[in-house]
């Protein structure tokens, strides 16, 4: 893969046989793409978290679970999933927006920098 803003061809061979050119990959759980575009790791961690959020769904939903339990595993689980190398993303402000409004803003800070100027 070659980061580049116009699309590049890289002629890479090992032993006589070619590596082939891939548009995105996941590297070290991180889905980064050639434009160098974070969109669609966003979309993907989002994807990421409301699975985690459905599997919770009962839990979350159940009277015997104090609310305390439910922020503790949020906060372990939840935010952490969908937070996962947000240090390195550069986003829009309707990604920025829509990251905030699925964790609540719930202490966004310390959870997510990228989310903030």
């Amino acid at each position: 893969m070659v980061f580049s803003r116009v699309p590049t061809e890289c002629n890479i061979e090992i032993d006589g046989e070619k590596v082939k050119n891939v548009k995105e990959t996941v590297y070290l759980g991180v889905k980064l793409s050639e434009d160098g575009k974070m969109g669609g790791e966003v979309e993907r961690r989002m994807g990421m978290t409301m699975q985690t959020v459905g599997a919770m769904k009962k839990e979350y939903e159940s009277r015997e679970i104090s609310r305390e339990a439910k922020v503790t595993v949020f906060e372990s689980v939840t935010i952490p999933t969908l937070t996962y190398g947000c240090e390195v993303w550069v986003l829009t402000e309707r990604e920025k927006s829509t990251v905030k409004m699925l964790i609540g803003c719930h202490d966004v800070v310390t959870c997510c920098q990228c989310c903030h100027d």
